[in-house]
């Protein structure tokens, strides 16, 4: 069983669009032949029908059974098949990268990684400043085109 807690399904199932009970683009046909290329899982093995039975609840049911490899494997695979871009996606990939090396729930922390944790903030902090610092410079200049080394 998977430990994804209910805020990273939700991200899932957002990214996804499982609201409608489908998942991405998917027929029923294209969504076990991926599932199957992905997992060697039938997800249409009775154990995973769950609730109405469409693509969106076979993934939960597959989320609730499924080992976190597993799951870690299918999500990366749908992510790279259509899982948009921007901040979304991105939490989405950190999930998936915390399933695949079986990390522990995510709610519970070392104190090491909650420093290594800090200490990446901070620097994309300041990385993030020095670029809208850059940015500001930028867009004061009169002359955008001039090249750096004048």
């Amino acid at each position: 069983m998977s430990n994804l807690t209910n805020f990273e399904k939700r991200k899932f199932e957002q990214l996804l669009g499982m609201n409608t009970g489908y998942v991405l683009d998917f027929t029923n046909r294209s969504f076990a032949e991926f599932v199957l290329d992905s997992t060697s899982r039938d997800i249409y093995d009775p154990r995973y029908n769950y609730g109405s039975g469409s693509k969106a609840n076979r993934l939960r049911a597959f989320w609730q059974k499924e080992e976190n490899a597993v799951v870690g494997k299918l999500m990366t695979d749908m992510l790279d098949y259509g899982g948009g871009i921007g901040a979304l996606q991105e939490a989405c990939r950190l999930i998936v990268s915390r399933l695949l090396h079986d990390s522990p729930d995510p709610k519970v922390q070392t104190g090491s990684q909650h420093q290594e944790q800090s200490a990446q903030r901070q620097q994309q902090s300041q990385a993030l400043r020095q670029l809208k610092e850059d940015f500001f410079q930028l867009a004061a200049e009169d002359d955008r085109n001039r090249p750096d080394w004048l």
